[in-house]
């Protein structure tokens, strides 16, 4: 099933840390899993951001074998929600 609420920065207030403080994450990649309903069949994409020497701009990506397809910041949550797993990094 989908996962709600993934977005582009998700701001995790303090009660989730031992610290108490809170903390704000970038997505910035996923692993899903499409077809098949065992991780043994199916197939298997990336969703990646990437800096893009043309834009001068990190830009989601979709990455299925050896093809590499722009996506834009929707369409990276879209698939995000129905990640395997997700990938932040705190800013």
């Amino acid at each position: 099933g989908a996962i709600p609420g993934i977005e582009e920065r998700m701001d995790i207030p303090g009660d989730y840390f031992i610290d108490g403080k809170s903390a704000a994450y970038l997505f910035d990649s996923a692993i899903i899993h499409e077809g098949g309903k065992s991780p043994d069949s199916g197939h298997y994409i990336a969703i990646v951001k990437k800096f893009n020497p043309e834009t001068k701009q990190r830009c989601f990506y979709k990455v299925s074998d050896a093809i590499i397809t722009p996506i834009s910041v929707k369409d990276a949550l879209t698939y995000a929600s129905q990640a395997y797993i997700l990938f932040f990094k705190k800013i």
